[in-house]
C-alpha cells in the first residue's frame, strides 16, 4: 500500500483530468484514510484545493469526485509530493507499534495527511473499543503528539459544549459590551471518507 499508487490512480483518471482542465491551478492539500481491522476494509480519498474550496476524489473501483463544503473557509496549504517522506504504510505500522506498547488491539485507524503549523504530518486516531490513541507524526518520524483518551470523554465534552451553547442562546441580549467574551474549543468528531473533506477534521 503506497501513497504514490493512490496518486497515480487518481491523477491518471478521466475524472481528475477533467477537474484539472477546469481548475489548472488546483493542488493536493490533504489525504484521508480509514483502515478497518474488523472487516479488513480500507477507505481512501485525496483532497485538492481548487481556489474556492476542496474537491475530494474517493478511491474505489472507480474514482469518484465530490465538491465539498468545508467549515474552514481559509485557503489550505499545498502538500508537495516530495515533502511526503513517510509513506502511509509506515505511518500505520508506527501506530500499531504504539498500540502494542499500550496493549491495545485496534478496531480502526483513521489516518489524515495534513499540514499543521506549516509542517506536513500524519495525524492518526486509533480506536480500540472505547479507547482512543491520537498520534501526530512528522516527516522525520518525530512524534509531535501521543495522547490517550476515550470516546466517552469526547461525548462528555460534546454534551458540555452543547449545554453551554444553549445557555448562551438563553442569555442572548443580556450580555453587555463590558463583559469578557468566552470561547470554548469544539470537540473534533470522528468521521469517515465521503461526506466531508479532511479540512473539516479537527486533529
Amino acid at each position: 500500500m503506497s501513497l504514490n499508487d493512490f496518486f497515480k490512480k487518481v491523477e491518471s483518471s478521466d475524472e481528475f483530468k477533467s477537474f484539472k482542465k477546469q481548475n489548472p491551478s488546483a493542488y493536493f492539500c490533504a489525504g484521508f484514510f480509514v483502515y478497518d481491522f474488523d472487516d479488513k476494509s480500507f477507505k481512501k480519498q485525496l483532497d485538492y484545493w481548487d481556489g474556492e474550496g476542496v474537491t475530494t476524489f474517493i478511491i474505489d473501483d472507480k474514482i469518484i469526485p465530490q465538491k465539498e463544503e468545508t467549515f474552514k473557509k481559509e485557503k489550505l496549504e499545498e502538500i508537495k509530493k516530495q515533502d511526503i517522506k513517510v509513506d502511509i504504510d509506515d505511518a500505520i505500522k508506527f501506530a500499531e507499534k504504539e498500540l502494542k506498547k499500550a496493549k491495545q488491539t485496534p478496531s480502526k485507524i483513521i489516518v489524515i495527511l495534513q499540514t499543521l503549523k506549516n509542517e506536513v504530518i500524519w495525524n492518526l486516531t486509533c480506536i480500540s473499543g472505547f479507547s482512543l490513541l491520537r498520534i501526530h507524526l512528522n516527516m522525520n518520524k518525530k512524534v509531535l503528539l501521543n495522547e490517550k483518551s476515550s470516546i466517552i470523554d469526547m461525548m462528555r465534552i460534546e454534551k458540555g459544549n452543547k449545554g453551554k451553547d444553549n445557555l448562551d442562546k438563553s442569555n442572548k441580549g443580556k450580555v453587555t459590551s463590558q463583559e469578557t467574551e468566552g470561547s470554548s474549543k469544539d470537540a473534533g468528531m470522528l468521521r469517515e471518507p465521503a461526506g466531508g473533506s479532511s479540512a473539516d477534521y479537527v486533529g
